[in-house]
């Protein structure tokens, strides 16, 4: 007699493959990323810089410029003030003095023998950071770090300061000669920006003396 031997046939579901291939490739996936030495962000980079603040006081802010400007009269010398302070501004590490231009009347100008008059300002400024400042510098240019005269009546001179190291508690003053022309009008909104540095607290922090013709 002989016997038939029947096989038992099994299926294996699709759902179940799908599942098995799913975790094949994630967990290739994962093996190939840690061999990887590159990580790869997608993101947005803010470029924008900020300069660290140099921490001071204006001191001396208002009535703080002189010039050199005179004519003659019948053999007498007369001054006169071309420019007149308008008011200060503070704007984070920036204070900006604001100067008007005088109006100058027709025989004023026809009396003046200067076609230019250099005008001294000085600012200072005070250390209650509770750190010494040290390393203290003008940056630019002639010590002018940035000019804007689109007439070109304006004329940076010279500028220094007091001192390159400053205690806490005590004081630095910025003394700047600026030329300027005295017998034509200079255009509004030019201006000369004076840029303050020392070393505080391990960096170089900044801040900024404003000179803007502004009437």
């Amino acid at each position: 007699m002989k016997y038939k031997i029947k096989r038992k046939k099994r299926t294996i579901k699709v759902s179940y493959v799908c599942l098995i291939l799913l975790v094949i490739l994630v967990l290739m996936s994962t093996s190939y990323s840690l061999w990887q030495t590159n990580l790869y962000i997608n993101g947005t980079v803010d470029i924008n810089y900020i300069e660290p603040e140099l921490p001071v006081e204006v001191v001396t802010q208002g009535d703080r410029f002189s010039t050199n400007t005179s004519f003659q009269i019948g053999g007498n010398l007369i001054n006169y003030n071309i420019f007149t302070v308008n008011g200060d501004e503070n704007d984070g590490n920036t204070v900006t003095t604001n100067i008007v231009n005088a109006d100058k009347p027709n025989w004023i100008i026809a009396w003046m023998y200067q076609d230019t008059v250099t005008v001294t300002f000085t600012m200072t400024i005070q250390n209650h950071s509770g750190f010494t400042f040290t390393e203290g510098r003008l940056e630019g240019e002639n010590n002018v770090n940035e000019e804007y005269d689109p007439d070109n009546r304006i004329t940076p001179a010279s500028a220094n300061l007091s001192t390159t190291t400053v205690q806490n508690g005590e004081n630095v003053t910025l003394t700047a000669e600026i030329t300027f022309a005295t017998k034509e009008n200079i255009t509004i909104g030019s201006y000369v920006n004076y840029k303050i540095s020392f070393l505080c607290d391990g960096a170089r922090r900044y801040y900024n003396y404003k000179i803007l013709i502004s009437g």
